[in-house]
Order: C-alpha cells, then structure tokens, then sequence
C-alpha cells in the first residue's frame, strides 16, 4: 500500500474531473482509493456496476471503514482555476476518512439476484411514450439490450427499463431490463 500522498496521485485525475466517486480505505499505515462510477436511483441511493462488486467487497474487507466521496459533493480541495494538487486531495481525502462521513459500508447494496419469472418475453406494458408495448426479449443489463439494438427509451417507469429497437418503417420491438431492487437493511 502507499503513502497517502501517493495514493492521491494515482486518482487525482479522475478527482479533477469531479464525476467519480472515490472509496478512500487503509490497509495497516498504508493508504488505497479506488474510483467508481455508480448510477444514483431516486432514492439517492447508489446503483453500481456488477463488474464494481467484487472490487467493493475486497475493499470493505480490507478496511469496513472505508469512506466513498466525489469533489463535486464533497470539498476534496480547491476546484476551478485553483487547481487541485496531489497535497490538498490527500488532505481533503484524510479529513472525509477521519471524519467517517460517507461510508461505503452503508452506500454500498449486494446486487439483487433477478428472478427470472419477473419479467418474461411476451409480458405487455404501458409506456408513456409508445402506449402498450409486448416485450420481446428479456435483458440482465441496460448495456446487452444496448449491444442488441435497444437504444428507444419508452419513458417507463416501473420494475423494469423497457427500451425499442426499430425493426423497418413503422414496427418497433421492445426488450426489458427489469431493475434489481435495493435490499431491506
């Protein structure tokens, strides 16, 4: 593990971006910091990426006070023409992990396994924007619909995200992605 100096170095251009969210853990005297980029539901609470749960959990197991912070959000240091240096993000990244502010132990939901008879092929909706819609395949992820040629948003808001894909003049298919549900704590 490095010093903290170091560790501010290895993030501070994802922290001068200001969209990522960066879990701030020690491991003994060193210090780490990992960036994520979670979608916030309309709860406020955190949606992370599948690929990001292995990285979280190795984190929480390494240190359960591990802190997840954003320089929008959160004063990581000095923005704008200012500049933020290595030496006021390491500062602001101690004060937020000191102060125990922001734990990624209580940001942080296992993924929600999906039932596979929530949502099934041939399932009817209403979508605001193309009224009642039959789904005609069903997705894990926003990003396989995506890869599949479901880009439409429907403006469904539901258990799912129902997107379209145009198939010819006037003909639309839909696909669904049915959302995990955030855990009881």
């Amino acid at each position: 593990m490095a010093n903290l100096r170091e560790t501010a170095q290895s993030v501070l251009f994802e922290a001068r971006d200001g969209i990522a969210w960066i879990a701030v853990y020690k491991e003994g005297r060193g210090w780490g910091a990992a960036c994520f980029w979670p979608d916030i539901n309309r709860d406020g609470e955190f949606i992370f990426d599948l690929d990001d749960a292995e990285q979280i959990k190795e984190i929480l197991a390494i240190d359960p006070n591990a802190v997840i912070v954003n320089p929008e959000y959160q004063n990581l240091g000095p923005t704008g023409e200012e500049g933020m240096t290595r030496d006021t993000l390491a500062k602001g990244m101690r004060w937020h992990y000191e102060l125990q502010d922001s734990l990624l132990a209580e940001q942080w939901q296992e993924p929600a396994e999906l039932e596979a008879s929530t949502i099934k092929v041939g399932d009817r909706f209403y979508t605001p924007r193309f009224c009642t819609v039959t789904i005609d395949a069903v997705f894990t992820s926003e990003e396989d619909a995506r890869m599949h040629g479901y880009r439409e948003s429907t403006c469904y808001n539901g258990d799912c995200v129902i997107l379209g894909k145009p198939e010819g003049l006037n003909r639309m298919v839909f696909a669904a992605v049915p959302v995990p549900q955030a855990r009881s704590a």
